[in-house]
């Protein structure tokens, strides 16, 4: 009998180890198949040989991002060829439970040549999906207005390359020292946010080496002194503050990574 029982529980060892492997299988075979076709690159605007290069760390369901974005947008119609405008991805994932879908949703559509429309979709219409119970169906809705293969879009959403991507962007944006989006990095230097479209314009056009005016250089004066104020110590206050719930005067501007 004992024998028997021994047998029994070997034969039931081997079934749970059979159907385990079987599962991996599958699961990898799914995983190669949403890659089928990835091919991932840098997402940037303007030249890509430019001498000025302008780094974007970004969450696509971030309001202070989107609220930047129209001013981007006018930096690669004002500079064009003299620009290079990379954006990457840093998903506050803690705060926004739906920004790392956004960002393999703009990566999928990227395979397809679309990221940067896209990308521009999901800041346009950003208070629908964000407040959606189910994000998955609006950004597929988009993906249908941008004359996407919605199968294909669909498979990549789940792609396995994609996700390594978002997160090699984050592990980067780590390394830089991000610490909430939107972050910008002026040829490896972290900028400030400026506070203005047009405090934006200036501050690269000073990294072109073009002379500004009188006013102007009032302007970028003001920016340099109010960057200086800003100490380790007093931001080391706001994020104590924004992980209790208070209210402070630059929360606006930027969202804290707290993850």
């Amino acid at each position: 009998m004992a024998k028997k029982d021994s047998n029994v529980m070997k034969y039931l060892l081997i079934g749970v180890i059979v159907v385990l492997a079987g599962a991996f299988l599958i699961s990898k075979m799914a995983g190669k198949g949403s890659d089928e076709g990835v091919v991932l690159e840098p997402r940037i605007k303007g030249n890509a040989d430019a001498e000025v290069v302008l780094v974007e760390y970004s969450d696509l369901q971030c309001p202070a991002c989107r609220a930047v974005f129209p001013i981007i947008q006018e930096l690669d119609q004002e500079f064009g060829d003299e620009l290079r405008i990379e954006y990457r991805h840093f998903p506050l994932t803690q705060i926004h439970q739906h920004a790392e879908l956004a960002a393999r949703a703009t990566e999928a559509a990227g395979v397809q040549g679309k990221f940067w429309e896209m990308h521009d979709v999901l800041f346009e219409k950003q208070p629908i999906w964000s407040a959606s119970p189910n994000p998955r169906a609006n950004f597929i809705s988009y993906a249908e207005d941008l004359e996407l293969d919605i199968d294909l879009f669909e498979q990549h959403l789940n792609s396995p390359k994609i996700r390594a991507k978002i997160l090699e962007d984050r592990e980067a944006g780590n390394r830089a020292g991000v610490r909430g989006t939107p972050s910008f990095y002026l040829n490896g230097e972290a900028l400030e946010t400026p506070r203005s479209e047009q405090a934006f314009k200036d501050v690269i056009a000073v990294a072109l080496g073009r002379e500004l005016s009188t006013s102007t250089d009032s302007m970028m004066d003001d920016i340099e002194e109010d960057n200086a104020t800003s100490t380790e110590g007093e931001m080391m206050e706001d994020e104590a503050m924004m992980e209790e719930g208070e209210e402070i005067e630059d929360a606006p501007e930027a969202e804290t990574a707290t993850q």
